[in-house]
């Protein structure tokens, strides 16, 4: 979703050229949001059953290893690609992307949110809390495509980028705060269970 808001106001307003750019400098946050899916995925059911167990403790474990990993994959992945990845990059779309290398160490960066979104989002549905999910990719989405507007006025491909780190940043925020508002809600009925027998 928040991808595709930048790509739409390129495309609504500035030049295909501009569009492609921007598709090639944000492959590696797809790459990212995949690799995060492949690594959150085979710990759903084992969150599901700690929640249904009321094992807390075993249920914010899971979250906070893969929260460490996400971010230890994602310091990784900005170091090679600092490293070789403009080059391989370089090399599969057969174009000079030097001058591009901050904005991408920029997109993956972001991907890092984005992949701690992933996993926060799952968490949450795991918890039956879906209702307010799509609300909070709607605030994101607004506030990162009217930054996104206003920066590209002054270089069309960096203010789309750096639209789209803000728009992830935001999401990343709100994930955090809602999925703490609720891991201590759960927390309080089982001390209000313990206390009642």
């Amino acid at each position: 979703l928040l991808l595709n808001m930048q790509k739409y106001l390129i495309g609504l307003f500035h030049e295909d050229g501009f569009g492609t750019i921007f598709n090639i400098l944000v492959m590696p946050a797809t790459i990212m949001s995949l690799c995060s899916q492949y690594l959150i995925n085979p710990f759903m059911n084992t969150m599901s059953t700690a929640l249904k167990e009321c094992n807390h403790r075993a249920f914010f474990k899971i979250i906070m290893t893969l929260s460490v990993a996400l971010i230890l994959i994602g310091l990784f992945v900005c170091f090679a690609a600092k490293i070789f990845g403009i080059r391989l990059m370089e090399i599969i779309y057969d174009m000079s992307l030097i001058g591009y290398t901050y904005l991408i160490l920029v997109v993956i960066f972001s991907s890092s949110f984005y992949a701690l979104v992933q996993l926060f989002s799952s968490a949450l549905t795991v918890m039956g809390k879906n209702f307010m999910q799509p609300f909070l990719y709607a605030v994101s989405a607004v506030a990162g495509g009217a930054l996104s507007v206003l920066f590209m006025k002054r270089d069309v491909v960096a203010g789309a980028l750096y639209g789209y780190a803000i728009s992830m940043l935001v999401l990343f925020v709100l994930y955090m705060f809602v999925f703490f508002v609720q891991a201590r809600r759960i927390q309080g009925k089982k001390s209000e269970i313990k206390t009642f027998h």
